[in-house]
């Protein structure tokens, strides 16, 4: 069976930027040192086309553990009585990469209540447990880039409270300072009563004006810290944010000449030319028979399609401060990741493989009513090569593929039936030194051309 090889346009990602070329619908380039590729639309340039993907959709980020509220405050010299303050909303779930989601809309600030006697200090909750990270995505052609989410509503901010006047430190209503006393030995402290259940958090007013400051007295001893108050409830658990669209389906690849897939390599089958197998993430072609030779050996087999980069690590749930343990987080649900879109499908091959060997001569003149593979091995000194028209009525879309072996090199002269495009021109001459080289074309029946799909040269 023929040797058949499709070589893409491919370049470093500099050269490619450098150019910035306008592919044609359905062309695809390689970038040859990120192996990622991209396919052209006709319009629109190189710098502009988004990559092909090879990497699957990341899975949604586990919800972290809810934060406690903290707990009283143990109560200290003769300040004045201070709100509790209201438990954070929990974090949304990040949205999946490819699209990205809407953000979770913010929990609300929790209302400012009045100042009240601060308690004693709560035992801070212990961290929440992280979720489990989302399976990641099958690999696959990478969608086109999704619209934006729009922000999350951010919660309204409490209205601040007016400003007591300040006074004399004590249990009364701050006004203007005094002088400051000796502060006397603090009693013993009472025993820590329960905490009750946190209430709404008062509104906030309005700042009133700052009185004035008095004269600031004698620092008193420092008084004996209160007792720790107890854990301060669990906080609620966040709003899970909406999940990113998944990217549209990619190109279908273009039809060319056929291969024969055979799955997994194994070492007990015998394998022939054109025969395609999976191995190590790879797929390779082969380009001599051969039976247990593993397809790296390049002397029998080509790498056909490299495997794959490994899709990014899901990001790290934030991580809660470490205290003393408390009520138990809520556990983080479990990421789903998306399916990958499928890759792009494989070319497809000749339907009989009729092969037909031409004599050794300057003139090739194929048969396209008894031949899908022409083939010649040239020996004649360096010259002219004729490839004449066709013989035989064609139908529209037949191909007709012609592989050529020339010890010395032979240059080109081509039937005006033949047509090459503006970016895949007829070649101009063979290899030579006893190299093969294929010329694959399709018959258009509207232009009544043969028109060129593919070419490589150098075998």
């Amino acid at each position: 069976m023929p040797f058949i090889q499709f070589q893409l346009r491919r370049g470093t990602s500099s050269e490619w930027t450098s150019s910035n070329p306008v592919l044609a619908a359905g062309e695809i380039g390689i970038e040859t040192n990120t192996n990622l590729f991209k396919v052209g639309n006709g319009s629109t340039s190189w710098s502009s086309l988004a990559y092909g993907g090879v990497q699957g959709v990341q899975g949604i980020q586990g919800i972290p553990g809810g934060a406690v509220a903290q707990g009283w405050t143990g109560s200290q010299g003769t300040q004045g009585l201070q709100g509790t303050t209201g438990s954070q909303g929990a974090t949304g779930s990040q949205g999946t990469d490819g699209t990205q989601g809407t953000q979770g809309v913010q929990g609300l600030n929790g209302l400012y209540a009045g100042q009240g006697a601060p308690g004693a200090q709560g035992i801070q909750g212990v961290q929440g447990i992280q979720g489990v990270q989302g399976i990641q995505g099958n690999l696959g052609t990478q969608g086109a880039q999704g619209i934006q989410g729009t922000q999350g509503i951010q919660g309204q901010q409490g209205i601040q409270g007016n400003l007591g006047p300040q006074g004399t430190t004590g249990t009364g209503t701050q006004g203007t300072t005094g002088n400051q006393g000796t502060t006397g030995s603090q009693g013993t402290a009472g025993a820590a009563a329960s905490q009750g259940t946190q209430g709404i958090q008062g509104i906030q007013g309005t700042i009133g004006s700052q009185g004035t400051i008095g004269s600031q007295g004698t620092t008193g001893s420092q008084g004996i810290q209160g007792l720790q108050g107890f854990t301060g409830a669990n906080g609620t658990q966040g709003t899970t944010g909406t999940q990113g669209i998944t990217g549209s389906q990619g190109i279908q690849g273009i039809i060319g000449t056929g291969f024969n897939w055979l799955g997994a390599w194994s070492a007990v089958t015998a394998y022939v030319v054109n025969d395609v197998v999976s191995y190590n993430g790879s797929t390779y072609v082969a380009i001599s028979s051969s039976t247990n030779v593993v397809p790296t050996n390049t002397a029998n087999w080509s790498l056909f399609t490299a495997q794959g980069t490994q899709g990014t690590t899901g990001t790290q749930g934030l991580s809660g401060s470490a205290v003393a343990q408390g009520t138990q987080g809520v556990q983080g649900t479990t990421g789903s990741g998306s399916q990958g879109t499928q890759g792009i499908q494989g070319l497809q091959g000749f339907a009989n493989n009729r092969t037909t060997a031409v004599s050794d001569g300057s003139t090739i003149t194929p048969n396209a009513a008894t031949s899908d593979n022409v083939t010649q091995t040239n020996t004649q000194s360096a010259g002219t090569l004729t490839i004449a028209a066709p013989t035989g009525t064609p139908t529209d879309g037949q191909k007709i593929l012609i592989r050529i072996k020339c010890t010395n090199t032979q240059t080109f002269s081509w039937n005006a039936i033949y047509r090459g495009s503006t970016d895949l021109a007829l070649p101009t001459t063979t290899t030579g030194s006893n190299k093969t080289d294929y010329i694959g074309f399709m018959y258009n029946s509207t232009d009544s051309k043969w028109d060129l799909l593919a070419r490589t040269f150098g075998y």
